[in-house]
């Protein structure tokens, strides 16, 4: 039995569809999520300026950020069903968008903690919630454009 050009290619093109399967095929967060990233970024902000008597609370107050992104990975990797492990697995397209986003958090963390080191709290803390929400509504919306391009493509 021979195997014909048409057949490999239409292999080739299911083996890419496997490989990018756990990237592109994700149940959808809500319109919650930008605002979920608000309320902590704006959270994470607080617990820097905030200044309990005692060392136990200051430790307690200080964790309590990284303790709920725990708890939201792993909730979302139970809805997901499983989180893609190796990033350098994604789709290029993603990788690229994954590297913007980075920047993107880099920037906005020495744009906040340069604004409560002059401005205070009273700036630094609404700067944190709008550009996490507004960096993340958009990464969430250019994520999800870029996915149905590929599910497009590789269907």
């Amino acid at each position: 039995m021979e195997t014909s050009r048409e057949q490999l290619t239409e292999a080739h093109r299911a083996l890419l569809r496997a490989e990018a399967s756990p990237f592109i095929d994700y149940p959808r967060l809500g319109r919650w999520y930008p605002f979920a990233w608000a309320a902590w970024a704006a959270w994470l902000v607080t617990t820097i300026d905030l200044d309990p008597s005692s060392p136990l609370a200051q430790l307690a107050l200080s964790l309590s950020p990284v303790v709920i992104a725990f708890l939201f990975l792993g909730w979302y990797a139970r809805r997901h069903g499983a989180l893609p492990r190796d990033g350098r697995a994604a789709p290029a397209p993603l990788r690229r968008l994954a590297r913007v986003l980075w920047a993107l958090a880099v920037v906005l963390v020495l744009v906040v903690v340069g604004a409560d080191a002059v401005l205070g709290p009273v700036v630094s803390i609404p700067l944190a919630a709008v550009g996490a929400g507004a960096a993340i509504a958009w990464y969430e919306a250019s994520y999800a454009r870029i996915a149905a391009r590929l599910r497009r493509e590789l269907a």
